[in-house]
């Protein structure tokens, strides 16, 4: 077992009785996938690791100090109900997936997130403990962006990527969006529901030029939308405008009405008067 590439273990929990991996040649493991993890902590060499795989509840903790993990791609620790904290990942630089769904007791994401440059994924749905995350994400590889249900988040932070397809903000927390969503060239849908702390929405989002769809719904707090200069050219492409039960706001952007493409205009619940 000098050589152990590859460990994987499912379905363990209540079942495999360990109390320590100390004397397993982990070294040299690539593959590390350890369903329902029995332990707090895991003390391991990720200088080999390429996948990381801890979906469960027990884990506290990866490890408290810097470690080498310039083979890891793939970090999966949903579900980790006791994870209050990541380590420092400033040295995972190759990182492409990270995948904290569900882990309902993480109160914050280490600084150092914000610099892997080759992120793909980050997943941080529902964690309902998050209260804040670098005011930044500086990965120009970002395809797919999850905080629906952190209903305690602060703050939405800006974004260098392009190739994101859809932004859903669900239950969470922030009073407002980042005016670099404007940097969102690809984005074709945005959905902003049961965002009771948001206040207004920044004339930016009307810049994008492949927004197809915007729903906006029981954000009971949203006051406006923000009205662009009348020298600039927007509503290219929006087909579909949704904004219900948003009882505070009172009008919108005048120039929704030279949109060529739009196809549905569907306002309820709101204190719009013509």
């Amino acid at each position: 077992m000098t050589e152990l590439r590859t460990l994987k273990f499912y379905g363990s929990e209540n079942k495999c009785m360990v109390s320590s991996l100390e004397g397993v040649p982990l070294t040299e493991v690539r593959y590390f996938e350890w369903h329902q993890f029995p332990l707090e902590t895991l003390n391991i060499n990720g200088e080999n690791l390429v996948s990381l795989k801890m979906p469960g509840r027990k884990v506290k903790q990866l490890w408290n100090d810097v470690r080498n993990l310039v083979n890891l791609k793939y970090i999966d620790l949903s579900h980790s109900e006791s994870l209050t904290k990541l380590p420092d990942l400033s040295l995972a630089r190759n990182l492409e997936i990270l995948d904290l769904g569900s882990c309902s007791s993480l109160t914050e994401t280490h600084s150092s997130i914000q610099y892997l440059n080759k992120l793909e994924v980050l997943d941080l749905r529902h964690c309902e403990s998050l209260g804040s995350l670098p005011t930044s994400i500086h990965s120009k590889y970002i395809e797919e962006l999850d905080f629906v249900g952190c209903s305690k988040l602060k703050n939405h932070p800006a974004i260098s990527s392009s190739l994101i397809p859809l932004l859903s903000l669900i239950k969470v927390g922030i009073k407002e969006l980042p005016s670099s969503i404007e940097c969102l060239s690809k984005l074709d849908r945005l959905s902003i529901q049961d965002c009771t702390r948001l206040e207004n929405i920044s004339s930016s989002i009307f810049k994008l030029k492949s927004l197809q769809y915007i729903e906006i719904k029981r954000c009971s707090n949203l006051k406006s939308l923000e009205s662009l200069p009348n020298n600039l050219c927007m509503f290219k492409s929006l087909a579909s405008l949704e904004i219900i039960n948003c009882p505070k706001l009172e009008r919108l952007p005048d120039e929704l009405g030279n949109s060529k493409a739009l196809e549905e205009l569907r306002v309820e619940g709101a204190a719009i008067r013509e």
